[in-house]
């Protein structure tokens, strides 16, 4: 086994506006307290504990901001309506954040609150509204400093992970320093966190490295799409990087191809705070929609 720290061990469509998202390997353990088969799950009936915040709202809250900068900034934040997540075996209190932004000391000390402990940061992709960003950096860049990903590598050491295809501009627009805690990932990696296992998904299209992370312990299974799958919807395909083929691909070809049952939980709250892929593949994006009428679609 390999150690990351002393601690950590690695096992290994809307109206079109110009700030939103939305169109209309080996295994790892990083559970601190180690990991326990998918098995002793099923065997307890273990829940998935996921915990869904909401910009604005749960942090980033224009009432608590310090200044008219932070004013300013928590007032974007609530306009783009992201979801974090925090993620974990429901038998314990440790927990991964994913897309962890805008706010992370109000994302950090809602955690607390709550009696739980973050030992990782997942990004589903590396846009200023999800990893954060330095002032003009990003694509399309960020207008001001937007803290997210350094803070939990930087200040917390926490390890973090991104596609492979994004993690070096991932890196460079949110000048984090600490490069070493900073992991990759690709389709079909997966990271385990108790008994908990997540899966990733490489599902291209708004992003070149957008992931969709499986969740599962044998008893419970749902999925973090990002800003690939929104309810009804997907991520703006008219973006630096992004591509309408590719998006087409991932939700044809990885998305609806996934279990039924499985719970949506996306990466803004545009158009609900959830959904089901049964209920995407009947009314939504997972439809069966040739590559030619969604060119159409997507002109």
């Amino acid at each position: 086994m390999r150690c990351l720290t002393f601690h950590l061990c690695l096992l290994l469509t809307v109206a079109k506006a110009t700030d939103h998202d939305d169109f209309r390997a080996p295994d790892k353990c990083i559970s601190p307290g180690g990991c326990a088969p998918v098995a002793q799950a099923v065997e307890s009936g273990l829940k998935i504990r996921l915990v869904q915040l909401l910009s604005g709202r749960d942090h980033s809250n224009i009432t608590t901001a310090r200044s008219s900068s932070q004013r300013s900034l928590f007032q974007q934040a609530k306009g783009m309506a992201n979801f974090q997540y925090l993620v974990g075996d429901g038998a314990t209190n440790e927990v991964v954040v994913f897309d962890g932004c805008w706010d992370p000391i109000g994302i950090q000390r809602f955690a607390e609150e709550k009696g739980l402990k973050l030992v990782g940061y997942v990004a589903t992709h590396f846009h200023y509204d999800h990893i954060g960003s330095l002032a003009g950096a990003g694509s399309p860049p960020a207008a001001k400093t937007i803290p997210g990903m350094a803070y939990f590598v930087d200040e917390l050491n926490l390890p973090a992970y991104i596609h492979e295809v994004e993690v070096d501009r991932a890196i460079a627009w949110t000048g984090t320093k600490n490069t070493s805690r900073v992991h990759t990932l690709k389709d079909g990696s997966a990271l385990q966190l108790g008994a908990l296992r997540l899966k990733f998904l490489h599902t291209p299209g708004h992003s070149p490295g957008g992931m969709s992370v499986i969740l599962h312990n044998g008893a419970d299974q749902m999925i973090i799409t990002g800003d690939t799958l929104f309810p009804g919807s997907c991520g703006r395909v008219d973006l630096p990087d992004s591509d309408k083929k590719d998006m087409h691909r991932s939700l044809q070809t990885v998305l609806a191809r996934q279990a039924n049952h499985i719970v949506v939980w996306p990466g803004h709250a545009y158009s609900g705070e959830s959904s089901t892929i049964a209920r995407e593949k009947e009314s939504g994006f997972l439809q069966n929609i040739s590559i030619e009428r969604w060119m159409q679609m997507m002109r």
